[in-house]
């Protein structure tokens, strides 16, 4: 059987903002078909995707600096006591160590 590489967004360390806008490079790339209605190419404007993605992370209950659930978020789901575990073990993949943890 192939043995099947992890993806690059090193997801044994846990999803973040920085794994999702990792593919904003790509769409900063003007489109390669030009729209026969707009009659121009487009492509990406990060600083105006930006407050998109806000917006989507606090729709969803989500914090918009991580892009990690909210300790609210997680409770209104029934998982309550998960936020602190789920930080605490984000941060040690991230190397954090314990007694910088206990300063965040």
């Amino acid at each position: 059987m192939p043995r099947i590489s992890k993806p690059s967004c090193r997801s044994d360390r846990g999803r973040n903002r920085s794994i999702d806008e990792m593919v904003l490079p790509y769409f900063e790339q003007p489109e390669s078909i030009q729209n026969p209605f707009l009659e121009q190419r487009y492509s990406l404007d990060r600083e105006q995707f930006r407050p998109v993605l806000d917006e989507f992370y606090s729709l969803h209950g989500w914090d918009p600096a991580t892009g990690w659930p909210t300790k609210e978020r997680l409770e209104a789901l029934g998982l309550k006591g998960v936020y602190e575990q789920m930080v605490a073990g984000a941060l040690a993949a991230a190397g954090v160590a314990d007694s910088d943890q206990a300063k965040l």
